[in-house]
C-alpha cells in the first residue's frame, strides 16, 4: 500500500474525524523542497515558509494532567508525535487544520498513521466550519476536559499563520463559552432542556430556518432593550428605530415594550422555568411578527 492510501485509510478509519473535500482552488501552499534543517513551502503569492522540526517546549503538554489538547496544524509531524508521547494518557489530543492545502500536502507526502489513536482526532476543514466540528467534539463527552486546555500552535503557524491562529484561539473560546452556557446550570437544569428539545421537535421543524436569515440583517445597527433606568430615556428613540435596526428584547422587557406600542423584532429568554413563562408569556397578545429566540 502506498503512503496516500495509507494516509487516506489512517484518517478514514476513525468516523470521528472530520475531513473536507479538497479542491484544486484550496490548493494555495505546496512543498517546494527539504534540507537538513527542515521543509520549505511556497504560497501562492510566492512567499516561502521554513518548517522547522522544533517543539515549543514552554507549552509542553502537562504529563500529569488530564487535558484537551488542542493543536494548531498538521504540517509538524514530528510535533504531533511529541505532543501524543508526552501528553497525559487520559487528555484527549484535536489536531486543528483549516489550511486544506496543507492538509492535501500531508496526506501526500507524510506518515500520518500516528493519527490512529483513540485519543487523537482530526478536523480538517475550512476555517468557517471549525466552531462548529469543536462543538461537535466538546457536546460528544470532551468538553469534561474543557476546564484543563492547552492551545498548541506548530511551528508554521506559530511562526508565520500567527493572524489564522489568533483567529483560532478566539474561535475555540467562543465555542467552549457557547457550549457550557448551552448545557445550563445545573444537570437537573440541562435534563430540562433535552426533554423539552424532545417535546417541541415538531414545532422546531415548522419554526423559521434560521440559514434564512443570514445576510438579512446586513448593515443594520441592533439594539437590545432590557429592563432599567436606560430604558425609561431611550423609549422615543426606540419608537423612532422601528424598520431602521434590529430591536432584541429581553422577555422580562417584552410587555412593556408593546404598551409603549414599539414591537421588537425578536425577544430572547435564556431561562427555562413555569415562572417565566407564566410571567412573561402566559395570556399575553404577542404579536404573530416577534420571533422567538430561546
Amino acid at each position: 500500500m502506498d503512503r496516500l492510501s495509507k494516509n487516506l485509510n489512517a484518517l478514514s478509519v476513525d468516523p470521528r474525524n472530520l475531513i473536507a473535500p479538497i479542491s484544486e482552488e484550496d490548493v494555495t501552499i505546496t512543498f517546494v523542497g527539504q534540507d537538513e534543517a527542515g521543509e520549505v513551502f511556497q504560497g501562492a503569492d510566492g512567499r516561502c515558509y521554513e518548517v522547522r522540526s522544533q517543539w515549543d517546549k514552554e507549552n509542553a503538554p502537562d504529563p500529569l494532567k488530564r487535558e484537551l489538547i488542542l493543536v494548531i496544524g498538521i504540517s509538524g509531524e514530528e510535533e504531533i508525535k511529541w505532543i501524543i508521547e508526552t501528553s497525559n494518557p487520559g487528555s484527549r489530543i484535536i489536531i486543528v487544520e483549516p489550511n486544506l492545502g496543507l492538509l492535501y500536502d500531508a496526506i501526500q507526502r507524510k506518515d500520518l498513521t500516528a493519527l490512529v489513536n483513540p485519543r487523537v482526532s482530526v478536523a480538517a476543514v475550512p476555517m468557517e466550519e471549525i466552531g462548529a466540528a469543536i462543538e461537535n467534539y466538546l457536546l460528544t463527552g470532551l468538553i469534561v476536559l474543557a476546564s484543563n486546555i492547552r492551545i498548541y500552535g506548530t511551528y508554521l503557524y506559530r511562526n508565520y499563520f500567527v493572524n489564522e491562529m489568533r483567529k483560532l484561539v478566539e474561535i475555540f473560546s467562543l465555542t467552549i463559552k457557547y457550549v457550557y452556557f448551552s448545557l445550563g446550570n445545573d444537570v437537573q437544569d440541562t435534563l430540562i432542556g433535552l426533554e423539552n428539545n424532545l417535546q417541541n421537535i415538531g414545532h422546531m421543524l415548522e419554526s423559521r430556518d434560521l440559514g434564512s436569515l443570514k445576510g438579512k440583517f446586513q448593515g443594520y445597527p441592533a439594539i437590545v432593550v432590557a429592563s432599567g433606568p436606560s430604558l425609561e430615556k431611550n423609549i422615543e428613540f426606540l419608537r423612532q428605530a422601528k424598520n431602521k435596526a434590529l430591536i432584541i428584547a429581553a422577555d422580562t422587557i417584552l410587555n412593556r415594550l408593546l404598551k409603549e406600542g414599539i414591537v421588537p423584532d425578536i425577544v430572547a429568554s435564556i431561562e427555562r422555568y413555569p415562572e417565566l413563562y407564566g410571567y412573561c408569556y402566559a395570556g399575553k397578545d404577542i404579536p404573530e411578527e416577534v420571533v422567538l429566540l430561546a
